[in-house]
């Protein structure tokens, strides 16, 4: 992940950047007359800019917005009677908001 930061003022931060992300999982799928097994891969990048504001002591929000470039997605067969295949997801823009707790800096002294 690399970002730039601004600290506009105390209470409201803008960051920018980018992150790539990769993510593997084990799939178990059971169709009644075969299980099927496969390794889901799949790696992005994403390209963000994010408001992060305080309203209180303890509560922010952060608000992002950004572009998802989608790069392989590929399913695994683990059995040897199962293909493997691959998927194109579409590149796409996002939105997030989220609600997080930070402690004031005098807790942190």
């Amino acid at each position: 992940m690399i970002n730039l930061r601004h600290n506009y003022s105390p209470k409201t931060i803008f960051l920018t950047g980018f992150r790539f992300s990769s993510s593997s999982y084990s799939l178990k799928l059971d169709d009644g007359i075969l299980d099927e097994i496969f390794a889901l891969n799949h790696s992005e990048i994403k390209f963000t800019i994010n408001l992060e504001q305080k309203f209180s002591p303890w509560f922010w929000v952060d608000f992002a917005i950004g572009y998802q470039f989608n790069f392989n997605t590929d399913f695994e067969a683990k059995i040897l009677e199962t293909q493997s295949f691959q998927i194109r997801p579409e590149n796409t823009p996002f939105f997030k908001m989220g609600i997080f707790l930070s402690p004031p800096d005098k807790y942190m002294k």
